[in-house]
């Protein structure tokens, strides 16, 4: 494939910045540049000059989700678009650039907002405070993980859980509650069977389950990230006709 397109397709004359040009182990190829424009023109161009041997699909990925922790109690799913606009026009936000999700209380009752975005509003509100109201409001990716709190894996929660009880701190079949584990007994049940069919680079599992430094858990979080336009460049895959879908 890269021999195909190297002599088919030229990006110096299409101005296109190539960062990523590799193989993967499913035989596709994958490409980024650093804009989502480029990536459109290339695609189209790939599938008129090699439409016949190639084929090449961008991935769909979930718009990001942003925290806005501590916003006022006069913040509702209804004005919250208004609001954020209203006080904060040096960021030059459209209606269409974001999109409430819900509100929640933390432990300290505090109220908290989640808003879907683009990933170019994401760059904007990451790493500045949002005013509302009389506040200053930290904002911060929202990637969240399902735990399950009966067997202490990831992906479902405890009402649909079909496995055994495991205690997120010791591995025992107890309770959190229930239990009486030192640090020093810590021990980790996603690390502990990861380690079982990973034998020559095991994982370090001396740790409890809701610990978010876990190996298993930073995983599941790089494979959640990887699902979500984070970045405003693209990204397209190439497959043969015959391995295409």
């Amino acid at each position: 494939m890269k021999a195909m397109l190297k002599t088919k397709v030229n990006p110096v004359e299409m101005r296109i910045g190539i960062t990523t040009f590799k193989g993967l182990r499913n035989g596709r190829l994958l490409i980024e540049t650093h804009n989502r424009n480029e990536i459109k023109v290339l695609s189209k161009t790939i599938n008129e000059t090699c439409g016949d041997e190639l084929e090449a699909s961008t991935p769909r990925r979930r718009n990001p989700r942003l925290f806005i922790y501590n916003v006022p109690d006069e913040l509702n799913i209804e004005n919250a678009k208004e609001l954020i606009m209203m006080q904060n026009s040096e960021m030059g936000l459209g209606k269409e650039d974001i999109t409430p999700r819900y509100l929640f209380k933390d432990r300290r009752k505090a109220n908290n907002l989640v808003i879907e975005v683009n990933s170019m509003t994401r760059m904007k509100f990451l790493g500045k405070k949002m005013k509302l109201g009389w506040n200053m409001c930290n904002t911060e990716d929202y990637i969240k993980i399902n735990r399950c709190y009966k067997c202490s894996k990831f992906n479902h929660r405890a009402q649909d859980c079909k496995g055994e009880l495991n205690c997120p701190l010791c591995t025992g079949s107890h309770t959190l509650r229930e239990c009486n584990a030192t640090k020093e007994q810590y021990k980790c049940i996603n690390c502990s069977n990861f380690n079982k069919y990973n034998q020559k680079s095991p994982v370090n599992k001396k740790h409890s389950s809701l610990d978010n430094s876990c190996s298993c858990y930073q995983h599941m979080v790089r494979r959640l990230t990887q699902t979500i336009n984070i970045w405003y460049g693209g990204s397209l895959k190439l497959s043969t006709i015959s391995n295409a879908g």
